[in-house]
């Protein structure tokens, strides 16, 4: 799952709010 991924790197999650804002 992304999210977890998301969860461990907090750079992931930088660019997944990225694409999430579009």
């Amino acid at each position: 799952h992304l999210i977890g991924v998301v969860r461990d790197d907090p750079r992931t999650r930088e660019e997944f709010l990225r694409l999430v804002r579009g």
